[in-house]
């Protein structure tokens, strides 16, 4: 028999044969591009702005990796999308942390800056079913710091984002979780309280109770919500260590005359967190899908091969927020900087507003208010290339006012912090000579 020769006409029907993206995946087109593109730019000026610097990682990771990262294979996403190449077995990218932090061991990154500011975004990836799902997030994470500040530090970056997005009142919940200390007991009344009830839950809750009971709070069944709204919350069960934290997370939060709300049942989107987590949402209606989490996650790298890294880190989830906005075009900034020092815990909690006045008026504000004495935080001023540094310490807070000392110069003097933005804008605005227009 011979062989059947295509005709001219099945050749160009084959040519013409489409090749659609894969369901539930998307293309960015050019029109919408272009709304892509001016948020992208706005985060990207922020974290330049709160010295957040960019780390790319790979969109495939160990499967490995991932699995100790998330605690197995199933987070609220979806599943980890894996599979083989050669002998090794590798995973999609379903998250931004763990990868930084896998980055941040390899490379030794601590000794690039302590602690590490970082940006990253970029697709993540889940199987949903037989659906493969991307949602496309940039997180600020800073690595190496315990204190609170830092956690508002994230928090402020993303609300500046959100604010220059044209979101006039964005509104943070927050919610303690314990660490391993309180966790343990508090996870032991749940199970007895939600143990005695499991009549009125769902069928998905009852298998729940005996080894994930806080995961019950995330069910949107009316039964479920009812039984849960008389539940114990951590709040009444916090480690001393924690209940500190958490009052000092408050003060900073306070301190910055932020809009928030505490949520008792709120949980992060992934279990490695701890102390505290927290989301952002538009408005005040916590049911609004929020725009932006994150939360305190110090034992991760634990998981993935490291010793206890401190680290706090939050998300924009990019899709929501253009869904969301109607978008102007962005004003972009010629930076100036300067250095904040401040020594003393209520130099720090008052500190962290002055920080935020002089971000708000397009200033680039570094700081190392970790290291604890003075000598070692100038040192760092000296090393960051800022013109000027602003020094508080307790008795500047106590007489309001505040040091500038220009580090060309090496020159200094005190003055009524009310003078503090005229004085660094002079600085600016005059041509050389040193913060007090000597030549």
């Amino acid at each position: 028999m011979s062989e059947t020769v295509p005709t001219a006409g099945k050749q160009a029907r084959k040519r013409r044969q489409s090749f659609p993206t894969i369901p539930d995946l998307q293309d960015i087109l050019p029109r919408a591009g272009a709304a892509w593109r001016a948020v992208t730019s706005v985060l990207d000026d922020v974290a330049d702005l709160y010295q957040f610097f960019p780390l790319e990682t790979p969109i495939v990771e160990s499967a490995e990796l991932l699995r100790n990262g998330l605690s197995g294979t199933e987070t609220v996403h979806g599943k980890l999308m894996t599979f083989r190449v050669g002998k090794q077995e590798v995973a999609l990218r379903h998250e931004g942390v763990i990868p930084l932090l896998r980055s941040y061991m390899e490379h030794h990154l601590g000794h690039v800056a302590s602690p590490l500011r970082v940006t990253y975004r970029g697709p993540f990836y889940a199987a949903q079913g037989s659906r493969l799902v991307a949602r496309h997030e940039q997180g600020f994470a800073i690595v190496g710091e315990p204190l609170p500040f830092y956690d508002v530090d994230v928090i402020m970056a993303l609300l500046e984002s959100l604010r220059r997005l044209g979101f006039t009142d964005p509104v943070v919940h927050i919610n303690a979780v314990g660490c391993r200390v309180c966790r343990p007991a508090y996870y032991r009344r749940l199970k007895a309280y939600f143990g005695g009830r499991k009549g009125a839950l769902c069928e998905s809750c009852k298998a729940r109770v005996a080894t994930d009971p806080v995961s019950i709070f995330r069910c949107e069944r009316p039964g479920c919500i009812e039984v849960r709204e008389g539940a114990p919350v951590i709040f009444d069960h916090l480690c001393q260590s924690c209940n500190a934290y958490f009052q000092g997370f408050l003060e900073y939060l306070e301190g910055n005359e932020l809009n928030y709300h505490p949520e008792p049942y709120l949980l992060g989107d992934f279990d490695y967190y701890n102390r505290i987590v927290f989301s952002i949402s538009p408005f005040a209606d916590n049911n609004t899908p929020p725009l932006a989490a994150g939360g305190r996650c110090d034992y991760l790298v634990e998981r993935i091969g490291g010793r206890q890294l401190t680290t706090v880190a939050g998300t924009m989830f990019l899709e929501r927020v253009i869904g969301a906005l109607s978008l102007d075009p962005e004003t972009f900034f010629k930076r100036r900087g300067v250095f904040f020092i401040a020594v003393g815990d209520e130099a720090r909690r008052a500190g962290s507003r002055i920080v935020a006045l002089l971000r708000k008026s397009q200033f680039t504000v570094l700081e190392a208010v970790g290291k604890k004495t003075l000598q070692g935080q100038l040192k760092a001023a000296e090393k960051s290339g800022m013109p000027l540094a602003l020094m508080y310490g307790q008795r500047e807070v106590f007489e309001d006012v505040i040091i500038v000392r220009d580090i060309a110069s090496n020159t200094q003097r005190s003055i009524p912090l009310e003078h503090l933005l005229a004085e660094v804008r002079k600085h600016f605005s005059s041509r050389g000579g040193s913060a007090f227009g000597g030549k």
